[in-house]
């Protein structure tokens, strides 16, 4: 994990299939720490496949996507030696307690509701980076 020195380099990988939401993502993070380094998957196979190969400092994981859902890429990546302790952080429309416990049970961390809010997103990135 960074240190509060170097955050401003940090990498975070971002596995969502819509678009807009990638989009909105990509501009909400970029506002608050211009020179991090973000890499993008369309899906979780995706994900999985990017993860094997590059340690991540994050991971933020949309739960429904094509091709490989997050649940699945979460349990596989949980697996890999690169990403096997890296904060997974579930994206969801909406979190229920029962949704929840899946999601941890799966891998994930934590989680946030789309939409992003920039408060809540930097409140989710300074609990698992330590930005203060």
């Amino acid at each position: 994990m960074p240190s509060p020195t170097d955050l401003r380099s940090f990498t975070v990988l971002i596995a969502e299939d819509n678009p807009v939401n990638m989009t909105l993502n990509r501009i909400i993070i970029r506002n608050m720490f211009p020179n991090v380094r973000i890499v993008e998957a369309q899906n979780g196979k995706e994900a999985v496949d990017l993860a094997e190969n590059e340690k991540f400092d994050i991971i933020l994981m949309d739960i429904m996507m094509p091709v490989m859902d997050g649940y699945e890429a979460t349990m596989l990546i949980r697996q890999l030696k690169t990403n096997r302790h890296t904060p997974l952080i579930a994206l969801t429309a909406s979190i229920m307690p029962d949704e929840m416990q899946k999601c941890l049970k799966v891998g994930f961390s934590d989680s946030i509701s789309k939409p992003i809010i920039r408060d809540n997103l930097y409140r989710i990135l300074d609990k698992w980076l330590k930005i203060e």
